[in-house]
């Protein structure tokens, strides 16, 4: 009997992990590396973090494709809400050149994960939509 309740949760676990981790397959290249914004700042967004430089990190958690958002814990040593959750909402352009895509911080100081993933965002059917979002978007 626990040999077989051993081989379930290792099936079980198996599977979450694929499935939790098939989603940093499929990120976009375009939004994978170093950037400068319109505004001068600089950012690195890789599959696991998300850097607004100097010194303000997040640690991503979770992405969602098909949804274009990622959930990340903001770091311990971050100015403001540390230790809080954001969400990381993208969109990329169209005819927008020399502009790529753009991010919001849809929510920057949520509780927990779930939280921030309810929040409500910016409608994508406009990119000014994007761009009223709780914090002024950034576009590269």
């Amino acid at each position: 009997m626990m040999k077989k309740f051993d081989l379930h949760l290792l099936l079980l676990f198996i599977t979450l992990f694929i499935a939790c981790s098939s989603d940093k397959k499929n990120i976009p290249d375009y939004l994978m590396g170093e950037f400068q914004d319109d505004y001068n700042i600089e950012y690195e967004l890789s599959e696991d973090a998300f850097v607004l430089k100097p010194k303000t990190r997040f640690h991503i958690l979770t992405w969602n494709i098909k949804e274009q958002y990622f959930i990340a814990k903001n770091d311990s040593s971050n100015a403001y809400d540390a230790n809080l959750y954001s969400r990381i909402d993208w969109m990329k352009f169209n005819e927008m050149e020399p502009f790529v895509w753009g991010f919001c911080l849809s929510a920057y100081n949520a509780s927990s994960i779930d939280s921030a993933k309810a929040v409500v965002i910016a409608d994508r059917a406009s990119v000014m939509s994007m761009f009223r979002c709780r914090k002024t978007p950034v576009r590269f």
